[in-house]
């Protein structure tokens, strides 16, 4: 948890979540880099302390013996600090200037250095540490180690699959109240291949979906309006609701929300009557709380997790992206007992 009041922290912060960003990247060039900026993050630390008003610190130390310590060397300063904060160990201090002295040595000989991920990984926790004790900002979540991240991303994974297994099978049991036909074996594997034809001719595309439309689709308002929303009279605009409408037959689960949708008086966040063929078809997933944006929503959290081995830097820490994909769950799950109780009333 980020917890920081004051204007000369954030670009602390920030410097640091720059590191991690290289760091998780786990390449040699990347490792490099994320050890520089851990030990700027160090060295900027230090200084930002010794320079804030003693009101603030509680530093005993004369104004004179740290500003000499801030235009000095570094391993003055870091004694300096180790002075004037008691929560700074010993041991932290020494690892600090040897990796420091590592530092020295990449940026004078360069060519060569290597710095390895857990030399880099430790420095960052330093650089934590200190913000953490002579700061009070605690970053902690933002650093895991990537054995504790594989672990822990398999268990949010398989609580999530659950969850989006969980509303798939709701869907597809209303459906088959509705348009049994449409979930065929033979159907699905027909659609799924009509998306997947990457044909060079537009119309044929359009028109092996709308032959998919007519034969399987039995309810004949349902019918008419899947084929209607294609019926733009701006060519560019039905080729870009076709490309959407082709993404989402990927996944069958898609359509059938549209079906229900259209064809069921549930909540606002399921309603599809108001898509049309003027407008761009998409627009539905970037409505907020709508069943289209929380069902992707997941299975792009759940992508994520898949690919990524790393804390995912660039939307916060590991920890803040589990969290918020625990909210999509259990907004999806609150959906799925919406068509629960459809099924409990109807079936």
């Amino acid at each position: 948890m980020l917890v920081h009041h004051h204007p000369w922290q954030d670009d602390l912060i920030e410097l640091i979540k720059l590191g991690v960003f290289h760091l998780n990247k786990d390449t040699a060039f990347d490792n490099r880099i994320a050890f520089l900026i851990f030990d700027v993050s160090v060295e900027s630390i230090f200084k930002t302390f010794l320079t804030l008003p003693d009101e603030i610190t509680k530093i005993k130390i004369k104004y004179q013996q740290r500003k000499e310590a801030i235009e000095g060397n570094f391993h003055n300063l870091a004694r300096t600090v180790k002075e004037a904060a008691a929560t700074v160990t010993e041991t932290e201090i020494t690892h600090i200037q040897y990796y420091h002295d590592q530092r020295n040595n990449l940026y004078h000989q360069g060519t060569g250095i290597t710095i390895s991920q857990q030399n880099a990984f430790k420095y960052g926790q330093l650089s934590i540490s200190m913000l953490n004790k002579l700061l009070s900002v605690d970053v902690s979540g933002i650093l895991i180690d990537n054995a504790e991240v594989k672990v822990e991303a398999q268990k949010v994974a398989n609580r999530w699959q659950v969850v989006l297994d969980g509303f798939q099978d709701a869907v597809y049991k209303v459906v088959e109240n509705i348009e049994p036909k449409l979930l065929l074996p033979s159907s699905q594997r027909r659609l799924r291949s009509i998306s997947l034809n990457d044909s060079t001719r537009y119309s044929a595309q359009e028109e092996n979906y709308q032959l998919f439309i007519t034969e399987q689709i039995q309810d004949e308002k349902i019918k008419s309006w899947l084929l209607n929303l294609l019926e733009s009279k701006s060519t560019s605009l039905a080729a870009r609701n076709l490309e959407t409408m082709m993404g989402w037959s990927k996944d069958p689960v898609y359509i059938c929300l549209l079906i229900i949708g259209y064809s069921l008086t549930l909540d606002d966040d399921f309603d599809t009557t108001f898509l049309s063929p003027d407008e761009e078809i998409d627009m539905v997933e970037y409505i907020h709380d709508h069943i289209f944006g929380t069902y992707g929503s997941v299975k792009w959290h759940l992508q994520w997790l898949d690919t990524l081995t790393l804390p995912i830097s660039s939307f916060g820490t590991f920890d803040e992206f589990v969290q918020k994909g625990d909210k999509i769950c259990e907004t999806l799950q609150s959906k799925q007992n919406v068509l629960i109780e459809w099924l409990q009333k109807n079936t």
